[in-house]
C-alpha cells in the first residue's frame, strides 16, 4: 500500500479541506495516509522553503495561492475546497427547523473578523428589524480577536438587538448543516482586502448553496462570477449597510424567486462546485507521483 504524508504548516489536522475530503478520498482510494497539522509558527517559513523545494506535489485551495508557491516547485496543483455530499449534505433535523420557524433566518458560518463583514451584517439585520421584527441572525464561528467580540456584542446590546442576533460560537462542522437547514438565507460578505479580492472560492458559499438556500455575496470578482453564473444569489457591496439591508428585505418579500435562488445554487453544486469532481483530479496526482 502506498504511503501518503500530508503536510500543512497552517491548519489543524482536522480541518474540513485537508481530513475530511483529501485525506478521506486517498484513504477510500487505498493511499495509507499520514496527516501532519500546524506546527511552531517562529519555524513555518523555513519549513515551508524546505517541504516546497522537494515534495512531489503542492496542493492549494486556488489558483492565486498556486502562482505563489511555483517559485519554489512547479508541481503545484489547485484543488478547490468544494463541498463534499458524503460529508456535508441536508440535515433532516426537525428540531432546529421548528424552533426558528416563526422567523426570517439569515445565517453566517466561519471566522468572525472585521474584514469578513460581520458588523456590516448584524447592523444591517438591525435596519432590517425596524420593519421585520422576525428576522434573526445565527452566527456561527469564533471571534478574531476579542477586541472586535467585544465590539459586536456591545452592539447587540446597545441596540437592543438580542433577540435577533445569536451569537452561537463554533460548531463542529457535521453539525453546520442542520443549522443552515434552518435558516432562509446564507451570508458571506467579505471586504474587498486584497486577500479576498484574489479569494475565488469560500467553503460556506458553497455549503449554503448545497443546503439549497439562497445567498448574499460581496460583489468580489470571483464570487460575482459565481453567483452570476448560477443565478443563486443577490450580490451587494460588503461595506453598505443599506444596501445588504435591502437585499435581505427583497428575498423576504419575494419567497419564490428566493426558493428558486436556492434550488439553482444546489443544482450548481450537484453539476459542477462538488468535492466528487476534485476528488477525481486529486487522485489522478496522487496516481502519477506513484507510477
Amino acid at each position: 500500500m502506498t504511503k501518503v504524508c500530508m503536510i500543512t504548516t497552517n491548519h489543524s489536522p482536522f480541518d474540513d479541506r485537508i481530513f475530511y475530503k483529501e485525506a478521506k478520498s486517498l484513504k477510500k482510494a487505498g493511499y495509507d495516509v499520514t496527516v501532519i497539522g500546524q506546527t511552531d509558527s517562529k519555524m513555518n517559513k523555513v519549513r515551508r522553503a524546505i517541504v516546497f523545494r522537494y515534495t512531489d506535489a503542492i496542493i492549494t485551495a486556488d489558483e492565486e495561492i498556486a502562482k505563489r508557491y511555483k517559485k519554489f516547485n512547479k508541481k503545484v496543483y489547485p484543488i478547490f475546497n468544494f463541498p463534499s455530499f458524503e460529508v456535508f449534505k441536508p440535515s433532516n433535523n426537525q428540531d432546529m427547523k421548528m424552533k426558528y420557524k416563526d422567523y426570517f433566518v439569515i445565517i453566517y458560518v466561519g471566522g468572525m473578523s472585521e474584514e469578513r463583514g460581520i458588523l456590516e451584517l448584524i447592523k444591517a439585520v438591525h435596519k432590517v428589524s425596524r420593519t421585520y421584527p422576525l428576522v434573526k441572525l445565527l452566527l456561527l464561528g469564533n471571534f478574531g480577536t476579542q477586541d472586535f467580540e467585544e465590539r459586536c456584542i456591545e452592539y447587540v446590546r446597545s441596540s437592543d438587538l438580542t433577540e435577533s442576533v445569536e451569537f452561537l460560537g463554533f460548531v463542529p462542522h457535521t453539525e453546520i448543516p442542520k443549522y443552515i437547514d434552518a435558516a432562509d438565507v446564507g451570508a458571506v460578505l467579505l471586504h474587498p482586502t486584497t486577500r479576498f479580492m484574489k479569494t475565488a472560492y469560500p467553503i460556506k458559499l458553497f455549503e449554503y448553496m448545497i443546503c439549497g438556500k439562497t445567498v448574499i455575496a460581496s460583489n468580489l470578482p470571483a464570487m460575482s462570477g459565481i453567483i452570476k453564473d448560477s443565478s443563486c444569489g443577490v450580490l451587494v457591496n460588503p461595506i453598505d449597510i443599506k444596501e445588504i439591508a435591502e437585499a435581505i428585505i427583497y428575498l423576504l418579500e419575494h419567497p419564490e424567486e428566493a426558493k428558486k435562488m436556492g434550488e439553482n445554487g444546489r443544482r450548481a453544486v450537484e453539476e459542477k462546485y462538488n468535492w466528487t469532481e476534485m476528488e477525481k483530479e486529486l487522485i489522478k496526482i496522487y496516481f502519477k507521483i506513484g507510477d
